[in-house]
């Protein structure tokens, strides 16, 4: 039986299969709304990864339900690639997606001249189309283990015929990588995409996200970067979401990272003490999901 401490915590932020448990205990579970994702950096200054196309192979090639379901027992919702959250205010539904499609992904690859051996896998010039995967490991009932994300894609993509050279690494090890580009792919994830659009800025630009391991730093587009900054001067709210759709539109046609999903986030109070505990729209600053809104204390 799943409990939360007795006279020692009010709220607490609960794992996803802790919610049902809690529930059946008279505890008020509370869900936040999609304010973090896991994402798949891409070193876009880099061959094959520089070519648009090949970054769409790699979307297709990931099956985002699948990694949910095999890493997070189905706790969890696709993330658009438009890095924004579903559920924001400026979210656009008209964002491109990339449905799993490994035969659109060979096609894609074929078109950029590599070919298939007799195993599936490609190769150009005598040599095999071979990237490298970085995860990060994660601590697992006091032991280091790899991120699971990582099986699942290295899995889809080689079943899409790219050879996947998969890496666990301390994090701070990952993060050094990424921050020098010394890697082909690498697993992330950040918060932030419930909060104000300026998370777009800072997580595609390198003007506006040269410190953070986790902004893909992409300035190859000058219709994106244009964007980006006319969004931060507009003032008119309808004028800045038409601003915000249009980014996310480009950057999902460009994608220089891929979101992957959206991980469920639960927290589970008393009500015994007579606080109605909730999540801010939003988040927090920038977007950090916390339950404890002070709101709630005020009658």
């Amino acid at each position: 039986m799943v409990t939360l401490p007795a006279s020692q915590a009010d709220l607490s932020n609960i794992q996803p299969d802790m919610a049902e448990p809690l529930r059946k205990q008279g505890f008020v579970v509370i869900r936040d709304e999609p304010g973090w994702n896991k994402k798949l950096m891409i070193n876009h200054r880099k061959a094959p990864f520089s070519d648009r196309k090949f970054r769409q192979a790699l979307a297709h090639a990931i099956d985002q339900q699948e990694i949910i379901d095999k890493s997070h027992r189905g706790f969890g919702t696709p993330a658009s690639y438009g890095l924004l959250s579903i559920d924001h205010e400026m979210y656009n539904p008209d964002t491109p997606s990339y449905s799993f499609d490994p035969v659109k992904t060979r096609e894609l690859i074929r078109a950029m001249g590599f070919q298939e051996d007799s195993n599936g896998f490609f190769h150009k010039n005598g040599q095999p189309l071979k990237v490298e995967l970085l995860a990060s490991t994660i601590t697992v009932g006091g032991q280091s283990v790899p991120d699971r994300d990582g099986e699942v894609i290295r899995r889809q993509l080689e079943n899409a015929g790219i050879t996947v050279e998969l890496v666990s690494l301390e994090q701070t090890t990952t993060d050094s990588k990424v921050r020098n580009w010394d890697f082909d792919l690498a697993i992330s994830g950040h918060g932030g995409i419930s909060g104000d659009p300026r998370i777009l800025n800072e997580m595609i630009s390198s003007e506006y996200g040269a410190g953070s391991v986790n902004s893909a730093r992409f300035d190859e587009n000058p219709e994106l970067n244009a964007l980006i900054k006319e969004q931060m001067l507009e003032m008119d709210h309808e004028r800045r979401k038409e601003l915000v759709y249009k980014i996310q539109e480009v950057y999902a046609r460009d994608l220089p990272a891929i979101s992957l999903y959206y991980p469920d986030s639960y927290a589970a109070y008393n009500p015994d003490k007579g606080i109605e505990w909730f999540y801010t729209r939003g988040g927090i600053s920038k977007g950090i999901p916390i339950p404890q809104n002070k709101m709630a204390l005020i009658r």
